[in-house]
C-alpha cells in the first residue's frame, strides 16, 4: 500500500533555519486548497503509478504549517481524499501543527476528523532559543498546546526538539528533554539545528552575527539525547526518531522502507516504489496555475545508493539478503569491499546478515553512508 503526503506551505512567519518550500501569502489559503483538491483527483485517476495499486496506508500532512490554514479547510482536504481513496485501509493520519495555532477549540475540532496522530514544532522550551530562531510560541504556549492536543483525546502526538543552537549548552539540553519527559509523548523527533544554504541562519552564520557550536559539543548533546531517551523508555529506531514501543511513525517509516508514495502540493515529492521519482515544483502561484512536475527515472545504481542510505538510518539496518537478492552479487561483493574499513572499525556492524550503524556512531551517519555510495 502508498502513502500519500500533502504539502502545505503556508506559514503565519518564517523560521530563520528553516529550508523546506513555504510562504507567508496566507491570503492564497482557498486558492492553493482548491487546486490541491484537484491534484487528488489527479491522483486518484491514476492510482497504478504506485506499485502496488495506490491503495492509501498512510497520510502525513505536513509544511510549511498545515494547522495556520485552520481546521475548516484541513477537513475540506480530509474529505476529498475519504472521497477518493476511502479510509479502510488507512492505519496513521497525521498533521503537523504548531504550537501557537493549537487552542482548546482548535484541538476540539481537530480530533472530530479522522486524524489519528499530530507532529508539533515545539523545537525548545528555552524562551530565548525559540526566539533566536524566530518561532511564533513561547515555552509556556507549547505546554498549553499539548495540554490541549491531549485533553481533546489525542493519544499519538510527536513533539520535535532542536539541539546545537548557538550558545545552548549542556545544562540547557538537559532542561529541555526534563520538560519533554514531564509531558510524556508518545512520539520524540530531534534535529541537530543545519545551516541550510539560502535560510536567515545560514546568512547569519556566513556574516559572523553566529557561531555554530563544534561538530565535537553537537555529537556530545547527541549522546546525552540518546542515552536519557533510551533510559526514559524511548526506542531510537532511526537517525532522528525515538518512540514508544508500537507509537513509530508508519508514515516516515515507509520512506525509509522504500513504499511507494504519492505527494500533493506545492514542492511535494513522490515515488513510485521502483525507480521513478516526481517533484512538483515549489512555486505557490504557478501551481495553482498549473501544477508543473518533473519527473525523474532512477538507474540501477541510483536504487542501489537510496536503498544504503535509508536503510542505515534505520534501527534495523540494512537487510544483506535482500540487497543480494534485489541487485545481484556484483553489487553485493562491491558493497562488502566498500564497507569493509567501517567494519574494521566498529563504525558499522553485521547481525543475523543486516549491517547496522551501531548507536555510538549515528551522528557521523551521514559520512559513513556517502562514502559507501557507488
Amino acid at each position: 500500500m502508498a502513502g500519500l503526503y500533502i504539502h502545505i506551505p503556508f506559514c503565519q512567519s518564517r523560521c530563520i533555519y528553516c529550508d523546506f518550500y513555504s510562504t507567508t501569502c496566507l491570503s492564497s489559503k482557498d486558492r492553493y486548497v482548491t487546486a490541491l483538491l484537484s491534484e487528488l483527483e489527479d491522483w486518484g485517476q491514476s492510482r497504478s503509478w504506485c506499485s502496488d495499486g495506490g491503495a492509501l496506508n498512510t497520510i502525513y500532512i505536513g509544511g510549511g504549517t498545515p494547522s495556520s490554514i485552520g481546521v475548516e479547510l484541513l477537513e475540506t482536504i480530509s474529505r476529498k481524499i475519504e472521497h477518493i481513496w476511502g479510509f479502510d485501509s488507512l492505519r496513521e493520519f497525521t498533521v503537523e501543527l504548531n504550537p501557537d495555532d493549537v487552542s482548546a477549540e482548535f484541538a476540539e475540532k481537530l480530533h472530530k476528523l479522522p486524524i489519528t496522530r499530530v507532529s508539533m514544532g515545539v523545537q525548545s522550551f528555552n524562551d530565548d532559543i525559540l526566539k533566536f530562531m524566530n518561532r511564533r510560541h513561547n515555552s509556556a504556549g507549547a505546554v498549553k498546546a499539548y495540554r490541549n492536543l491531549c485533553n481533546a483525546g489525542f493519544d499519538n502526538i510527536s513533539l520535535d526538539l532542536i539541539f546545537g543552537v548557538p550558545g545552548q549548552d549542556v545544562d540547557m539540553l538537559n532542561t529541555d528533554l526534563d520538560n519533554m519527559f514531564e509531558l510524556n509523548p508518545q512520539h520524540i523527533s530531534i534535529y541537530s539545528l543545519s545551516y541550510s544554504p539560502g535560510t536567515k541562519l545560514s546568512k547569519m552564520a556566513d556574516d559572523g552575527i553566529v557561531q555554530p557550536l563544534s561538530d565535537e559539543c553537537c555529537s556530545h548533546m547527541y549522546r546525552i539525547i540518546c542515552k536519557r531517551l533510551s533510559d526514559a523508555g524511548y526506542v531510537h529506531y532511526e537517525i532522528s526518531n525515538f518512540a514508544k514501543p508500537g507509537y513509530e511513525s508508519r508514515h516516515n517509516s515507509g520512506y525509509w522502507n522504500n513504499s511507494p508514495y504519492m505527494g500533493a502540493g506545492a514542492g511535494a515529492h513522490s515515488y513510485n516504489g521502483t525507480d521513478c521519482r516526481r517533484s512538483n515544483e515549489p512555486d505557490l502561484e504557478q501551481y495553482i496555475a498549473n501544477r508543473r512536475y518533473e519527473t525523474e527515472y532512477l538507474d540501477v545504481t541510483d536504487c542501489v545508493n537510496e536503498f544504503i542510505m535509508l536503510s542505515l538510518r534505520t534501527i534495523h539496518g540494512l537487510d544483506l539478503k535482500t540487497f543480494r537478492d534485489r541487485f545481484g552479487t556484483e553489487y553485493y561483493e562491491k558493497l562488502l569491499t566498500v564497507s569493509n574499513n567501517y567494519l574494521e572499525s566498529g563504525h558499522l556492524i553485521v547481525s543475523d546478515d543486516c549491517m547496522k550503524i551501531p548507536q555510538k556512531h549515528i551522528y557521523v551517519s551521514n559520512m559513513i553512508i556517502a562514502d559507501l555510495f557507488f
